[in-house]
């Protein structure tokens, strides 16, 4: 098939850029490319990470919200009578919406 000299040149312009990546792909020993590849799964985790971060930030705040709610309700059933420990179990069964401890 002929092309036009337009489209050779882009076709041999396009090999030249390319036979570099393909080189330092064929020329990596077995060592630099298990390095790469420990490079690459390292950012991948790096980023899952830093998703897993952010939301155990968003957990925390929750947790903090919890206990000022909770120790106000707390403070709300023992100016009603109730002792500290009645008021925290009034407030625990009040407050919980599941739980994994006793």
């Amino acid at each position: 098939m002929n092309f036009s000299d337009e489209i050779r040149e882009k076709i041999k312009q396009f090999a030249k850029e390319q036979s570099q990546y393909y080189l330092e792909e064929a020329e990596m020993t077995y060592l630099e490319k298990i390095q790469h590849k420990i490079g690459q799964t390292k950012n991948k985790f790096a980023n899952k990470l830093s998703k897993l971060k952010s939301r155990s930030d968003v957990s925390l705040d929750v947790q903090n919200d919890l206990i000022l709610y909770m120790s106000d309700y707390l403070k709300d059933l023992m100016e009603k009578g109730f002792s500290e420990q009645e008021a925290f179990q009034l407030a625990k069964e009040e407050l919980k919406f599941q739980s994994e401890t006793a």
